[in-house]
């Protein structure tokens, strides 16, 4: 890769003010459904870039930490609400670039930062009229969530060209 310039998106979600366990697969979201959106990812509509690193802060330090899949796409769709199963349609799935999945957790007094433990980078490449990608949390464990915590994954990528 040559010295393009690096940017880094996030978006945030604050789960609703329960402490439901998740089951494997589960939907991490908001009580009104929604993708997480990064923000102009490709330097121009439709053009591919690379991730390079990505991380996911969640407002839980927890006694036993999660493991969590990002699910990302090229375009917007409608979502399940928090709690339930993760279940895209056929034609949803088509435009699935990729899952990083956090498996690795360090823990602050106040926040938990997790990793994925076997992340090179992933070349993506946004909807034909998007700048932006879009992503889906699950749960990849049994994880007991705190009431209202927030999830905020960054993606740091890097233009193609």
């Amino acid at each position: 890769m040559k010295d393009n310039p690096v940017f880094r998106s996030y978006d945030s979600i604050a789960r609703p003010a329960n402490v439901t366990q998740y089951a494997l697969n589960d939907v991490v979201n908001m009580t009104a459904s929604r993708m997480f959106k990064f923000n102009k990812m490709a330097p121009c509509k439709g053009m591919p870039f690379y991730i390079l690193k990505a991380i996911l802060l969640s407002t839980n330090v927890p006694t036993v930490a999660g493991t969590f899949n990002l699910h990302l796409y090229r375009s917007e769709f409608a979502i399940a609400a928090d709690n339930a199963a993760f279940a895209p349609s056929l034609i949803d799935s088509l435009g699935l670039m990729g899952t990083i999945v956090f498996d690795t957790a360090f823990k602050t007094s106040v926040l938990t930062y997790y990793y994925p433990s076997d992340f090179t980078y992933m070349f993506a490449i946004p909807g034909s009229s998007e700048d932006s990608i879009y992503g889906v949390l699950t749960d990849g464990s049994t994880y007991t969530p705190a009431s209202g915590e927030q999830f905020t994954p960054i993606l740091i990528g890097q233009e193609w060209l």
